[in-house]
């Protein structure tokens, strides 16, 4: 059955998404919801998990927290300076702009060419989550250099973790940002 787009709008609102409208004022978040979905995404452990890898593997700490911090500051240059007046200035999604620009085709490859990128992404960092749980459960984990997953249990943990953050973040932004709190 194929939803019309009355249909579509009453989902979005019933999610408090605004796909294909500016954000209205009455929707806009605090300070608080922006720091924990900022801390939540940005410090998620990443840094902490996979840069002792990197040390593991030759890099030096130097090196390491250099990289860590260039890095860093770049993500934040480009969202303060680029990303950030774009949205504030017009309350759009990037896929709707991009939509509005390129026409829905190329927005459709856009999304497969994303979606592919984004579950290889979801699946390294749900792993690199999952080792919360690996560490003091004492479960066999794999190691840098393993290609595929090595016990039973490590699967299921790496599976549970990953529903959680599925169903968290099908919830929509004020589940995140109360999850993230």
């Amino acid at each position: 059955m194929r939803k019309n787009r009355k249909d579509t709008m009453k989902l979005e609102k019933a999610a408090d998404e605004f796909e294909r409208e500016p954000v209205p004022p009455v929707a806009f978040k605090g300070l608080k919801s922006f720091l924990s979905i900022y801390a939540g995404e940005h410090v998620a452990g990443t840094e902490f998990m996979i840069g002792p890898l990197f040390v593991a593997s030759g890099v030096s700490a130097v090196d390491l927290l250099l990289g860590l911090l260039i890095g860093n500051l770049l993500a934040v240059a480009s969202w303060t300076f680029i990303c950030a007046p774009a949205a504030t200035r017009t309350r759009m999604t990037l896929y709707y702009k991009l939509e509005q620009t390129c026409g829905p085709k190329l927005v459709a490859l856009y999304n497969v060419a994303n979606g592919v990128l984004f579950c290889i992404l979801a699946g390294a960092m749900v792993s690199v989550s999952a080792t919360a749980f690996g560490v003091p459960l004492n479960l066999k984990m794999p190691a840098l250099q393993d290609w595929l997953p090595n016990s039973a249990a490590w699967v299921g943990i790496v599976i549970v973790v990953g529903a959680l953050f599925a169903v968290v973040a099908a919830r929509g932004y004020n589940a995140m940002a109360r999850v993230a709190a």
